[in-house]
C-alpha cells in the first residue's frame, strides 16, 4: 500500500523498555522499519475488525435481531 505523506499522522505507543527493545531487534533483524511494521500490524488488525463485524455470529444471519 502507497502513502501520501501530506495526509500521514503522528501516532505515540507507549511501551515499556524491554518491549520497546524486542521490538526494534526484530524489525532489525527482518529488515523492516519500525514505523512499517507497526502500520502493516494496525492494518491487519483493524482489517480483522471490519471483517469480524460484517460477519454475523454462527447460527445467525445477517438482519437477524
Amino acid at each position: 500500500m502507497t502513502t501520501d505523506k501530506a495526509n500521514d499522522v503522528f501516532i505515540r505507543v507507549f511501551l515499556s523498555s524491554q518491549m520497546r527493545t524486542r521490538f526494534k531487534v526484530a524489525c532489525a533483524q527482518s529488515g523492516v522499519a519500525m514505523s512499517e511494521k507497526a502500520r502493516e500490524l494496525i492494518e491487519e488488525w483493524t482489517m480483522n475488525q471490519e471483517n469480524q463485524q460484517q460477519s454475523p455470529p454462527p447460527g445467525k444471519k445477517k438482519g437477524d435481531e
